[in-house]
């Protein structure tokens, strides 16, 4: 007997199926990420690029009569939480990550990308449920921003250095641990010479002595 977990992902698999069907031959998108690809159950259903307006479209699809399209689903916030879950799966496939990769780069630089929602009904037509076609970041640089607790609010970088040091100005300084002049000679050390011994008195200045020739003992008298 089949229970409603096996019927839900009856329904999924169905949405799956005639949505991507319906994006690729009806609306002529061309795909980046399908169900195929994807190993981990969260993050996008799909991505796609639309050819017309050269924009990256996330699509969700829904299969059943039950399926509800949730409303933060198509704001540019709860589309880069989803990308950033992707990113930090263990069980995402190269190609989930990457796509993630691609929207949140987009909304990161201010671009604009767009959603569709697809629906599949039990007993109907597969069609466009929701579509919005210019969803962009509330505030790019947010995205950028560097929150600090409060044991690091003293060392915090600001929003214009960081884009600073991005687009190669004002680098931060490198150190290294070189001596200060570079064009200095560096000295070796030098090798050590073997302990030379000789039979010398321990003060080399000192004359040395001659020993005194024996004396011979004096002849006696006649």
């Amino acid at each position: 007997m089949a229970t409603d977990k096996d019927h839900n992902e009856k329904q999924m698999k169905m949405g799956e199926f005639h949505g991507e069907k319906f994006a690729e031959e009806e609306l002529g998108l061309k795909p980046i990420l399908l169900s195929r690809h994807k190993n981990n159950p969260h993050g996008f259903d799909a991505v796609y690029r639309n050819p017309k307006s050269g924009n990256y479209v996330v699509v969700d699809f829904k299969g059943g009569p039950s399926s509800r399209l949730e409303t933060n689903q198509k704001q540019a916030a709860y589309i880069i939480k989803a990308a950033d879950r992707t990113l930090r799966s263990r069980t995402a496939s190269l190609k989930e990550k990457r796509a993630a990769l691609l929207i949140k780069g987009k909304l990161q630089k201010g671009k604009t990308i767009e959603f569709l929602a697809i629906k599949t009904p039990s007993s109907g037509k597969t069609h466009i449920s929701h579509r919005s076609l210019s969803i962009k970041a509330a505030n790019a640089q947010s995205v950028h921003r560097f929150t600090p607790n409060r044991n690091q609010s003293s060392n915090r970088i600001g929003n214009t250095t960081i884009n600073n040091w991005q687009n190669n100005k004002n680098t931060p300084r490198q150190f290294s641990r070189k001596p200060a002049n570079d064009n200095a000679p560096t000295q070796k050390p030098n090798p050590p010479q073997p302990r030379q011994f000789s039979r010398k008195p321990a003060n080399d200045n000192a004359p040395t002595q001659k020993p005194n020739p024996p004396q011979q003992a004096p002849k006696p008298r006649r």
